[in-house]
C-alpha cells in the first residue's frame, strides 16, 4: 500500500487494501502493479496506477470495487468511515452472497473433490521443477525467532 512504501502511518484499512489485491489476483492469475523491478512496482502503487486487461474477466462491479479498494488515498478507500465491512459486504459485486449462510458456515460449496486421504493431491497442478528451481529455501537470518 502507498502508506506503507512511503513510510506513513497505517491502519485497518491496508487490510482491505489487501483484499483488493486477492480479487484483483483471483480474477486475473496476475498482480495489479506487475512491473519489470520493484522501484516501478513502488512507483505505481504510489500513484494508484491499476490497469485491468481486457484479457481477464474483469466486470464493471469488479473494476469498482477493487479501485475502491486499493485508493491510493487511504481516507478516500471504501471501508474508511463507519460501515468499514459493511461497506465491501454491500457492494454490488457480491450481490449474490448470502451473508446470513456464509456467517453461520451453512454455504454449500459448489464442488467438493474426493481425496483419499489428507495428503491426496490428485486435485493439485503438476509443480515444473524447472519453473521452481532447484535451489532449497536458506534462512537469510537464523535465529532471529529465539526470544520469541
Amino acid at each position: 500500500a502507498p502508506e506503507i512504501i512511503l513510510g506513513r502511518g497505517y491502519d485497518q484499512t491496508i487490510d482491505w487494501w489487501a483484499l483488493g489485491i486477492l480479487i484483483y489476483e483471483c480474477i486475473s492469475g496476475t498482480t495489479p502493479f506487475e512491473a519489470v523491478n520493484q522501484e516501478e512496482i513502488c512507483r505505481k502503487i504510489i500513484q494508484g496506477q491499476i490497469n485491468f486487461p481486457k484479457s481477464a474477466p474483469f466486470d464493471d462491479h469488479s473494476k469498482n470495487l477493487i479501485s475502491r479498494l486499493l485508493n491510493k488515498k487511504p481516507q478516500d478507500r471504501l471501508t474508511n468511515g463507519p460501515s468499514r465491512g459493511t461497506a465491501v459486504k454491500n457492494h454490488d459485486w457480491y450481490h449474490s452472497v448470502d451473508w446470513n449462510s456464509t456467517l453461520s458456515k451453512t454455504v454449500k460449496p459448489p464442488w467438493v473433490p474426493k481425496c483419499k486421504n489428507a495428503l491426496d493431491t490428485k486435485h493439485f497442478s503438476a509443480v515444473d521443477e524447472a519453473e521452481t528451481g532447484k535451489k532449497k529455501w536458506r534462512d537469510p537470518a537464523p535465529g532471529w525467532d529465539l526470544d520469541f
